[in-house]
C-alpha cells in the first residue's frame, strides 16, 4: 500500500461515517424508516441500508449522492458536514 492510499483510508471512512449519519437523521427527521425512504427515493432496501451502515455497504455514487440530496432537499455537500 502506497503513502497515498493509506492517507484516502481514514478520510474516506470518516466520510462515510458523516453520511451514514447524516443520511439517518435526515430520514428521521422525515418520520421514515429505512424501507420507507428507500421505497421513496426508488433504490433497494439493502441500498439503503448499506448507506446508513457504511461498515457494509459501498460508497454511493455521485449520482446516487444527487438522488439524496434531492430527496432530503439539501446540497449534497451538506450530506457530509
Amino acid at each position: 500500500m502506497d503513502e497515498k492510499q493509506k492517507q484516502a483510508g481514514p478520510k474516506s471512512s470518516v466520510a462515510r461515517e458523516r453520511l451514514a449519519a447524516n443520511v439517518s437523521l435526515l430520514r428521521s427527521q422525515r418520520g421514515k424508516n429505512i424501507r420507507q425512504a428507500a421505497l421513496e427515493i426508488g433504490i433497494a432496501y439493502s441500498y439503503m441500508y448499506g448507506i446508513e451502515h457504511p461498515a457494509i455497504g459501498k460508497n454511493p455514487s455521485m449520482e446516487m449522492l444527487d438522488r439524496l440530496a434531492a430527496y432530503f432537499e439539501v446540497d449534497v455537500s451538506t450530506l457530509f458536514l
